[in-house]
């Protein structure tokens, strides 16, 4: 996991993200934005089903925000999950 922070900025929420994407430069992207927002967010990246359910089960979870493509797979980790 990674924390995002601008140097000099004033962060006062601490964030842990899960990001489901495909893309580094979507989740760059939404790192800066939340950084913009004032959040400090510490996240972990996964690019595919196996590795957004291994991240599940083996962590806290955190805010999840997934790539469009997979939505619908985090939708059933996530039931999955909480019927545990």
């Amino acid at each position: 996991m990674k924390a995002v922070s601008k140097p000099g900025a004033r962060v006062s929420r601490p964030l842990h993200v899960l990001i489901v994407d495909d893309s580094k430069a979507d989740a760059e992207l939404l790192l800066r934005t939340l950084l913009a927002g004032g959040f400090e967010a510490s996240h972990q990246l996964v690019d595919t089903q196996a590795a957004m359910r291994t991240a599940i089960g083996a962590q806290r979870l955190g805010q999840p925000v997934p790539d469009s493509n997979f939505v619908s797979e985090l939708n059933s980790a996530l039931l999955q999950q909480t019927q545990r």
